[in-house]
C-alpha cells in the first residue's frame, strides 16, 4: 500500500486539487495532508483557508483515494516538527487500514509529495518494484522529477532529477536537524552526501512535476521565512557519530562532523584535529 504524505499550507487550491487527482497514476490508497504554517513565517496560521481544504479532499476523492485533512492548534515550531508528525499521521492512515509498520513488513510505502508536485506517470507494477527493493533491505525509493523551464521545453532533459520520493512505513522514520534529514533503523535515509544516507533504488518510470513557483506575494513571504529561519539556526547538520542526533558543532580534518559531547573522543581516536566550529 501507497500512503501519500503533503506537508502544506496556503497553496494554490487548484493545484491542490490537481496534486490529489494525480495520485491515481500510481495506486496512491489514501492522502494525509497535514496543514499549518511555521511560527517565523510572518502572518502565518494554524490553517489555511477552507477552499484549499476541500480542495485536496475532492481531488484525492475524484481519483479514488482516501483522504487525510489534518490541522493544527496552532503554527508549528519548525519544519522538522511538522514533517515527523506527518510520518506520525501516516502510521495512523495505516493502522486505519489494518496495517502496522515494520521492519518485516515490505508492502507499505510513504510518498512524500509536495503541493506544487503532482504525480505525472508511475509503471503499471510499481507495487512490485516496490516489495522487491524492501525485500533487498532497501529503505527509499528515487524517482525522477522534473521542473518545467521558462523557455517552452518542459520535457527538456536538463530538467530532470533524481529525488529521494518514497520511504519505507518504518516505526520510527522521524525527521532531525534539517526538514530533508529521514532517519530510521539507525541509518540516514534521506540527507547530504556527506553524511553517507543509506543508498536507495532508482525508478525512473516514477515520474512527478515539480511546478514552477511564480514570485508574487506567497513566493516573498516564503523567501523571507527561509531567511528567518536559516538566521535563527533552526535547522543544523547532525553528529556523525552512529546514533547521535545531536547538533554537529565541530568540524575535523577528515571530514567528520560531531557534536561538542563526541568531538574529544573522535580526536583522541583517530589523531584528527577540528579544523572548525559549525
Amino acid at each position: 500500500m501507497i500512503i501519500a504524505l503533503l506537508s502544506w499550507y496556503d497553496e494554490k487550491p487548484d493545484w491542490l486539487f490537481h496534486l490529489g487527482y494525480s495520485l491515481q497514476n500510481m495506486g496512491v490508497r489514501h492522502l494525509v495532508a497535514l496543514d499549518g504554517a511555521y511560527r517565523r513565517l510572518e502572518g502565518g496560521k494554524n490553517c489555511s483557508l477552507d477552499e484549499q481544504r476541500r480542495s485536496i479532499a475532492d481531488g484525492a476523492t475524484a481519483g479514488g483515494c482516501g483522504v487525510t485533512v489534518s490541522k493544527p492548534d496552532s503554527p508549528w515550531d519548525s519544519e522538522m516538527q511538522k514533517r515527523t508528525a506527518l510520518f506520525e499521521y501516516g502510521k495512523r492512515a495505516l493502522a486505519d487500514y489494518g496495517r502496522a509498520p515494520s521492519a518485516d513488513n515490505h508492502d507499505d510505502w510513504f510518498l512524500i509529495i509536495d503541493a506544487d508536485e503532482y504525480v505525472h506517470h508511475a509503471p503499471d507494477d510499481l507495487q512490485q518494484q516496490l516489495r522487491e527493493a524492501s525485500e533487498n533491505n532497501f529503505f527509499a525509493v528515487e524517482g525522477r522529477v522534473f521542473t518545467p523551464r521558462p523557455d517552452n521545453k518542459p520535457w527538456h532533459p536538463e530538467s530532470w532529477a533524481s529525488y529521494r520520493k518514497m520511504f519505507r512505513a518504518l516505526p520510527d522514520l522521524h525527521v532531525v536537524g534539517r526538514h530533508w534529514q529521514y532517519v530510521a533503523q539507525g541509518q540516514i535515509l534521506w540527507g547530504p552526501p556527506s553524511m553517507g544516507p543509506a543508498p536507495a533504488v532508482e525508478i525512473p518510470d516514477l515520474q512527478i512535476v515539480h511546478r514552477l513557483r511564480p514570485h508574487d506575494k506567497r513566493r516573498i513571504q516564503q523567501l523571507e521565512y527561509y531567511k528567518s529561519r536559516d538566521k535563527a539556526g533552526d535547522e543544523f547538520d547532525i553528529c556523525d557519530v552512529e546514533n547521535c542526533e545531536s547538533k554537529a558543532t565541530q568540524l575535523f580534518e577528515d571530514h567528520t562532523r560531531t557534536c561538542r559531547i563526541h568531538g574529544h573522543d573522535h580526536g583522541l581516536r583517530t589523531g584528527t584535529k577540528s579544523s572548525s566550529f559549525l
